[in-house]
């Protein structure tokens, strides 16, 4: 290595070192030494091999050249000079000069130069504040109040500052404009105003098959969700999986609901004979499959061979061959079916409406007594009473229970009024409920006086439990007589 050796005054220069001899090949001769480029170490481009310690001579001779890879004794300090040159001596590049300045930042205003950074390595530095930029430092146009700063190709990064600048004002995060899946709920504060009941339509996740898989391929194969939907989109093989997921698994049936504009009506179907799995109970639907030239179907739940039955090829009354792919128990997924006399082991019940009126003083004076009289009074001929055996049945709550006589044979309505409602009796079973179409004006005398009768009421509590339960017992006994 070079030895430097100072002076006590910092204006003198240093000493220079004496430069080494160069180094002798295995033969003795001067062999040709490279250029040690200024500014840098003069390093070999290869690693020497290990070479045995110990003093070497000038000549060579204890100097084993098959041990040196390079063909020249190793060397300390920097190569000799080429013949006829004069001797250069290499500085290191990172140790200053005595008394020259510390390389480091320009000063402010000055002009920007490179930066060395490690073994002589340069880099180009940016402008400094108030200077113009050099040459190959690419820069933009300050933007104006209020707009977004615009990146040139040249820039560093320019591109991906592009994306994320676009991907930011896409995603408008001040006013909420996040993009947002119209089928993911909404959050809706109950405090405020109470949850929609359409957006449950919004939410339906799309069929896992196809209506054209089915057998007959009508677009009706799939059941619509209105009348019957699952919890879950995927029914669990196992109960350890149903029970890792914790979601309830249920399905929500709906039969004979309200159509709405522009529904089509469920079809009717009134076969000799209901087809239905022997085994499991199905009913013939869409998914089943025909199996032995179409003889047999295969049930889609338990996968047992039923027949078919031969009305669904032949026409008895017509006495024609029919075409069984456009029966409704094939081509719609929901159908009603008008059971035969072996499905009954009784005729059908009656349909029983009773209503548990509130005739507290606060429901009185609030004029909600009133309302629920008239919207009742008004809605008595759309009733379900096709067959004229509707009953129709009131009860009063307040502190007491007021139950009411609506006998046909009645000119008025009577009350009878149950206070004892620890152990709550029917006191009159046979006249409590009535058929809608015999007692058709005592019930609209009693809705049209029921206001009047309690307008004076200054009970505030009512006994709803013990209604209830006297209510149940009215509809079982009365479903329990022929």
């Amino acid at each position: 290595m070079p030895i430097h050796q100072f002076d006590n005054n910092p204006a003198a220069a240093p000493i220079q070192p004496r430069p080494m001899g160069p180094p002798m090949g295995a033969s003795g001769n001067l062999g040709p030494q490279p250029q040690a480029p200024t500014g840098r170490r003069a390093y070999p481009s290869q690693p020497p091999a290990q070479l045995p310690m110990g003093p070497q001579s000038d000549s060579g001779s204890g100097f084993n050249s098959q041990q040196n890879p390079y063909g020249q004794q190793p060397r300390m300090g920097p190569p000799g000079p080429q013949p006829g040159q004069p001797q250069q001596y290499v500085q290191s590049a990172t140790v200053p000069q005595f008394g020259a300045p510390k390389p480091g930042p320009p000063q402010y205003g000055g002009p920007a130069g490179p930066v060395t950074r490690g073994y002589g390595l340069q880099t180009q530095a940016g402008p400094v504040y108030g200077q113009p930029p050099g040459p190959g430092f690419q820069t933009a146009d300050p933007p104006a109040f209020g707009g977004q700063p615009q990146f040139q190709a040249g820039f560093p990064g320019g591109t991906p500052m592009n994306h994320l600048q676009n991907g930011m004002q896409n995603m408008n995060m001040g006013s909420g404009g996040i993009p947002r899946n119209p089928a993911a709920p909404t959050a809706v504060n109950l405090l405020q105003k109470p949850p929609s009941i359409t957006d449950l339509d919004t939410m339906l996740p799309p069929p896992s098959m196809a209506a054209t898989q089915s057998v007959s391929q009508s677009p009706h194969s799939l059941c619509p969700p209105s009348y019957k939907r699952c919890t879950m989109t995927a029914i669990p093989q196992t109960q350890p999986v149903l029970a890792k997921c914790k979601i309830p698994l249920g399905l929500i049936v709906t039969p004979y609901r309200t159509l709405q504009p522009g529904e089509e009506p469920v079809p009717v179907v009134n076969p000799p004979q209901i087809v239905r799995c022997r085994r499991c109970r199905a009913y013939i639907n869409p998914w089943v499959q025909f199996v032995e030239q179409g003889t047999r179907w295969k049930c889609n739940m338990c996968f047992l061979t039923n027949e078919v039955p031969g009305f669904f090829d032949w026409d008895g009354e017509a006495r024609q061959q029919v075409d069984r792919m456009k029966r409704p128990e094939l081509t719609h997924s929901v159908v009603e079916y008008i059971a035969p006399q072996e499905y009954m082991v009784r005729p059908p019940q009656p349909v029983v409406l009773l209503f548990l009126l509130d005739v507290t003083c606060p429901a009185v004076q609030s004029g909600m007594l009133e309302a629920v009289c008239k919207s009742l009074l008004a809605c008595l001929d759309e009733f379900p009473n096709a067959d004229g055996r509707t009953k129709v049945g009131f009860i009063a709550v307040d502190s007491a229970l007021h139950f009411f006589n609506l006998n046909s044979g009645l000119a008025d309505p009577e009350m009878l009024v149950v206070a004892d409602i620890e152990d709550t009796f029917i006191p009159l079973p046979e006249d409590l409920l009535v058929p809608l179409s015999e007692s058709r004006l005592v019930i609209e005398k009693l809705l049209a006086g029921l206001p009047n009768m309690f307008r004076g009421a200054a009970a505030m509590q009512n006994c709803l439990g013990r209604a209830l339960q006297a209510a149940f017992k009215m509809i079982v006994s009365s479903l329990s007589r022929p």
